[in-house]
């Protein structure tokens, strides 16, 4: 793919994983018009504003008023979400208004499938088929990301997990029957999104983040995506590098002010 096409994949993406979460918690609300996916869960850090891309959006002071009407009657603070290679009308409004720069990930691609890796001595990889086996990622989930943890139960957890779904494929690395490791992959369209990428404390360092990422991103190619996707956590972006992935952009979270 040609570098456009990266960048249409990459924020293709993005909109589809920041819609699918919110569906799956009680009480989250997905809102899309005009250009503009709007989010609501359960508290501030689950709360988001994106310009979709799918339609030209409203200028950046309308698309701030726009957010101030969705989020203001829920009582919730949110984070606006740019694209730093399409929204700096955005970023400038943003930052004017006082919005606090919290997250600026890379956005990175993959066109190919990928060696696979050995989880190491007493360590074993296993697809998530299984009542166990979601509740072991959800454990690995919760414990490496405490923030999240009542999300990653709602989301991967009995009886909807999102494991249930044709084109959602969990692994979990487990270390003495311990799980340690886990990720994921969601297949939409032709991109394979890899996310949750999480290790609990004790068994970092042993490779284990990459074992199972190889894996997801495998299992994406095989559902038939053409390009493996993923919004990287800065202190992650060298394991992905390892896997082979490379940035096209980056993805910043600006959060409210205040709530409402």
């Amino acid at each position: 793919m040609d570098h456009t096409a990266q960048l249409a994949a990459s924020d293709y993406y993005l909109v589809e994983s920041t819609r699918e979460w919110p569906r799956r918690i009680p009480g989250g609300v997905v809102h899309e018009e005009d250009g503009l996916l709007l989010v609501a869960g359960t508290t501030t850090d689950l709360s988001y504003l994106v310009r979709t891309g799918t339609q030209p959006a409203p200028s950046a002071a309308a698309t701030l008023e726009r957010a101030a009407s969705f989020f203001g009657p829920l009582g919730l603070g949110y984070s606006v979400i740019t694209r730093r290679h399409a929204d700096a009308d955005l970023e400038q409004a943003l930052e004017a208004a006082g919005y606090q720069l919290t997250g600026d990930r890379p956005a990175m691609v993959l066109e190919h499938a990928v060696e696979g890796r050995d989880p190491g001595p007493g360590a074993v990889l296993r697809r998530v088929q299984d009542t166990q086996g979601m509740s072991d990622f959800a454990v690995v989930a919760s414990e490496a990301m405490p923030d999240w943890g009542g999300v990653a139960l709602a989301i991967f957890g009995e009886p909807f997990s999102l494991f249930g779904m044709p084109n959602a494929i969990g692994y979990v690395a487990y270390v003495d029957d311990q799980p340690a490791s886990a990720t994921m992959v969601l297949v939409v369209g032709s991109v394979a999104g890899i996310d949750w990428v999480a290790t609990r404390h004790e068994y970092r360092g042993r490779g284990l983040g990459e074992a199972v990422t190889r894996a997801s991103v495998n299992a994406g190619f095989e559902l038939g995506a053409r390009i493996a996707a993923l919004q990287a956590e800065p202190k992650a972006e060298s394991l992905y590098r390892r896997v082979g992935f490379f940035s096209v952009s980056s993805y910043r979270w600006y959060a409210c002010p205040s709530a409402g």
